[in-house]
């Protein structure tokens, strides 16, 4: 069985321009597309780049060496000094950022926050909000978590969602690089923020028109009438090997993540003990399932809620 986030060392070189050569790494990991959870009483989203024509879903680790001495991951930090990495999401209704989510590879010890920004011309533009720093010990099986505490309202349209990368909270020679789709496979919608602190597209600035492996939960229940009702989203949803479940209370209570199949029979009891209100993520191993469709539930103070979950061998 295909054993996801594994990074290969075995790479091919590819000319990405007259001046730099780029490394893309063996597939990754394959998403699935498109990507939207709905729940009971509290519907999330959770937004993809989407698959585009004639592309795959899987994704690559792009490094760089433009043989002048500069060489580091394109899309982490760098001898260029960026500041932020990122990927715009079209938004189809107004709702709450509570948490994204990215595939990455990081070396060393950083603490990378994530933010979110309108857009203007293509780029971010107003700053929204931002997480706070996720440390690079919290990557389990090369997905990074940023939870937004409190969440940040965004209008129906484009919006971003980006990382700083460098800066004062990264250690000098630490890394993050994001894992994206193949070349030629984005949407013009990947950015980063340079060290003079303008924005730019990588498709303009490299020449290299990819989606970072990002994702973005966006809570379309805000305001519901049972206001203590827990709520939460998973993905990828269909799901191989792991599975990130995202989930927020609305008061403080013991949590106990259930998961079921549909007869029924509980496969799966996850305690995850007292939990102050707030939004927390939880890390679900599910090569031990088979192949189906199951239900999971998210529980505190005798009020839950459910969404469906599918294992894919």
């Amino acid at each position: 069985m295909k054993k996801l986030f594994t990074i290969s060392s075995a790479v091919v070189l590819l000319a990405a321009s007259a001046t730099a050569q780029r490394e893309i790494g063996q597939p990754l990991q394959s998403m699935a597309h498109p990507f939207s959870v709905s729940m009971d009483k509290a519907p999330f989203d959770t937004l993809l780049p989407p698959v585009r024509t004639g592309c795959t879903d899987d994704l690559f680790l792009y490094g760089g060496n433009l043989g002048n001495g500069n060489t580091g991951f394109v899309l982490g930090t760098n001898s260029f000094d960026d500041v932020e990495k990122g990927q715009i999401f079209t938004n189809t209704a107004t709702g709450y950022v509570s948490v994204a989510f990215g595939f990455v590879y990081v070396a060393g010890a950083g603490n990378y926050a994530a933010k979110v920004y309108n857009t203007a011309a293509g780029v971010p533009s107003q700053l929204l909000g931002a997480s706070a720093p996720t440390p690079a010990a919290a990557v389990q099986n090369n997905i990074m978590v940023w939870a937004f505490n409190p969440t940040v309202f965004v209008e129906a349209g484009d919006f971003a969602i980006t990382t700083v990368v460098g800066g004062p909270s990264i250690t000098a020679g630490d890394t993050l690089a994001f894992f994206s789709t193949e070349l030629d496979c984005g949407g013009a919608q990947s950015v980063e923020k340079w060290e003079d602190n303008t924005w730019h597209t990588v498709v303009s600035a490299w020449d290299a028109d990819f989606d970072l492996g990002m994702g973005v939960i966006v809570d379309r229940a805000a305001g519901i009438e049972d206001a203590n009702m827990p709520a939460a989203g998973i993905a990828p949803n269909p799901s191989v090997d792991y599975t990130l479940l995202g989930y927020q209370t609305k008061e403080n209570g013991n949590v106990v993540i259930r998961i079921t199949d549909l007869s029924g029979k509980v496969v799966m009891v996850i305690n995850e003990g007292n939990r102050e209100a707030g939004i927390y993520t939880r890390n679900i191993n599910v090569t031990e399932l088979s192949a189906g469709t199951y239900v999971y539930e998210v529980s505190c103070n005798n009020k839950s809620v459910k969404g469906r979950m599918i294992v894919s061998k």
